[in-house]
């Protein structure tokens, strides 16, 4: 039975990746620069050696959510506009604190999975993964975990889906061969998560983060500056550039690098401080959960052990599936967390 679900699980990755747009980055930038400054891998590396020691210095939250207004509203940009049926949000706005001078990236939209007569005590948020078309999957992970009594809050990317800059695809400028551009996305995409973390922090008493494939990457950095009760790895793992350099869907930024003159060591050594487990430091949260698919190559299966190992072998589920055909499991996953946060409160 594993050895069907292996080949019929793969077998969906691989199809679904046959009909994606394998489109290379189209902004690769002559100058790929890091707040303004031009660094060799190795000048970078060495300048920000220290943040290992303390990541605060480098993941910092632009001065906390209280410069920042928080707004019932929805983003203007609908090019992605795709919502599950019959599932209700609060949808709400913030001005990011990384302005791109993108307008569609640097509006922030998130929304809010609540039942306004009975408000939870725990909000979980909800960080998904790269290249995503729409919502759908996540917003119906949030609606069970909602009606199981446990609010959600489902964040937006940066330039993905609503934030998608006019000339680009989703998620094109997120991840790409622009490697110093890439780490900023994420330092940006993590004081995103610190100041949501911080306003709701007003509104509940327990809060977690989930990060979904790539963006358990940011939810696991982001658990390292910003006080949390619960991580959630789902699909997820560490090594990030070699993860990139092995994985299915990111062949196209390979080919990219590999243009550039990057070797798969001169990436893992630039994007180690995008890394959580090459930080001297684990995170805040009190309690994890990691959900392994056992048989991807998008996020190789080993990469995820790596970081559950990393976190000390914590509680784990281990999903007979692949990477995109985890979507099936979608709700055992999310019913499993309800009840992984009730047995911890």
């Amino acid at each position: 039975m594993k050895m069907l679900n292996k080949v019929l699980s793969t077998a969906f990755d691989h199809a679904y990746y046959s009909i994606r747009k394998k489109k290379t980055c189209s902004n690769i930038k002559e100058d790929d620069l890091f707040d303004g400054k031009k660094y060799s891998i190795d000048s970078f590396y060495n300048h920000y050696r220290e943040s290992f020691e303390n990541p605060e210095l480098f993941y910092t939250d632009f001065g906390g959510y209280k410069k920042y207004s928080f707004v019932d509203g929805e983003h203007f940009n609908k090019r992605y506009d795709t919502k599950a049926k019959n599932i209700a949000y609060k949808s709400m706005l913030f001005n990011s604190p990384v302005q791109t001078g993108y307008p569609e990236t640097d509006l922030v939209p998130f929304k809010l999975f609540t039942k306004d007569d009975k408000k939870s005590k725990t909000l979980m948020i909800f960080a998904p993964g790269w290249g995503r078309g729409n919502q759908v999957i996540e917003e119906y992970y949030c609606h069970i975990l909602r009606e199981s009594g446990i609010d959600s809050l489902l964040l937006t990317v940066p330039f993905q889906q609503a934030r998608t800059p006019s000339n680009s695809y989703t998620g094109e400028y997120f991840i790409s061969a622009n490697v110093f551009w890439t780490i900023s996305n994420f330092r940006h995409f993590v004081a995103e998560i610190r100041l949501l973390v911080q306003y709701m922090r007003n509104q509940y008493d327990k809060i977690g983060l989930i990060g979904m494939s790539s963006g358990g990457f940011i939810t696991g950095l982001a658990a390292m500056v910003e006080d949390v009760d619960y991580l959630i790895s789902f699909i997820t793992g560490c090594e990030v550039g070699r993860i990139t350099w092995e994985g299915l869907i990111t062949k196209e930024v390979r080919k990219d690098l590999i243009k550039q003159g990057f070797s798969e060591n001169d990436l893992s050594k630039a994007w180690s401080i995008s890394d959580q487990c090459y930080f001297s430091g684990k995170s805040t949260a009190k309690y994890y959960k990691h959900y392994v698919a056992l048989y991807d190559d998008v996020i190789p299966t080993k990469y995820q052990m790596k970081l559950w190992e990393y976190y000390g072998k914590q509680d784990i589920m281990k999903l007979e599936s692949a990477h995109y055909s985890s979507v099936f499991s979608i709700k055992a996953v999310a019913s499993d967390v309800v009840m992984f946060i009730n047995k911890c409160s």
